[in-house]
C-alpha cells in the first residue's frame, strides 16, 4: 500500500507543469536567520492588531464631533495632506451643533506648479 501512494505521488509530482520558480525578491542568507524567522508571525500578529484595534479606535476619536471630547488634535506629515471633512449638516440638538473649522495646513512650502522644482 506504502509503494502505491508513494508511487501516486511521484506520477502527481511528474504530471505537473514544471515552470521557473521566480521570487519577488533575491534571496539573501539573512532571510534565514531564526530571528528573522521568528519575526514573520510577530509581524503578522502586529498587523492584524492594527487593523483590527487601533485604526478603528483612531477612526472613532478624529471624528470632527468628537475631537473635543477624546482631546484629539490631528498631526500632519510632509507628504500626507488629508482633505479636510465637510461640515456637518444642520440639526436641531443644540449639543449636535457644533462649528467646524477645517484643520491647519501642515507647515511645509509647497512652490506653485510654474516654479521649478531643485
Amino acid at each position: 500500500m506504502r509503494q502505491l501512494l508513494a508511487a501516486v505521488a511521484v506520477v502527481a509530482v511528474l504530471a505537473l507543469p514544471a515552470e521557473r520558480a521566480l521570487a519577488h525578491d533575491a534571496y539573501n542568507d539573512a532571510d534565514s536567520h531564526p530571528l528573522k524567522l521568528m519575526s514573520y508571525p510577530v509581524a503578522a500578529v502586529g498587523f492584524a492588531l492594527e487593523w483590527v484595534f487601533t485604526r478603528p479606535i483612531h477612526f472613532l476619536v478624529s471624528q470632527p464631533q468628537l475631537q473635543p471630547v477624546f482631546n484629539y488634535e490631528p498631526t500632519y506629515n510632509a507628504f500626507d495632506t488629508p482633505k479636510p471633512y465637510p461640515p456637518p449638516p444642520p440639526s436641531d440638538a443644540s449639543t449636535a451643533n457644533m462649528p467646524y473649522s477645517s484643520p491647519a495646513p501642515p507647515a511645509i512650502y509647497l512652490p506653485p506648479r510654474d516654479e521649478p522644482l531643485e
